[in-house]
């Protein structure tokens, strides 16, 4: 039986809904950080996907979140590259619909993952 994967958009999208509730929660109520709270979000959902694939999403929309403000930035991007370094790129992307696809590819082109 084959497990299904998350898509990029889906994957994009919970992570901006718990931002979102990060600036509310952590941020405007608890009076924390931006940094604070990007790393709330990172934290929910270090454990949330298991294939390489999945954690390679996880890890492109992490990055942009954290940009270069932050030390995170560091560890993400070498997730980012570990990923990159390990798998076929091009085999971790047959795994999505040809539009996630698509899209996760331009956005390592965009941050520099990939020529």
């Amino acid at each position: 039986m084959s497990l299904k994967i998350s898509c990029y958009s889906d994957i994009k999208q919970q992570i901006m809904d718990a931002y979102y509730d990060g600036c509310i929660g952590v941020g405007l109520v608890r009076g924390r950080s931006h940094e604070e709270v990007v790393g709330w979000v990172m934290y929910n959902f270090e454990d949330a996907f298991e294939r390489p694939i999945e954690k390679l999403m996880q890890y492109v929309v992490g990055f942009v979140l954290v940009g270069n403000w932050y030390p995170a930035a560091v560890q993400i991007k070498g997730e980012i590259e570990g990923i990159l370094s390990d798998c076929n790129l091009d085999l971790l992307l047959a795994e999505l619909p040809e539009e996630d696809a698509s899209m996760l590819r331009h956005d390592l082109k965009v941050l520099k993952f990939i020529v």
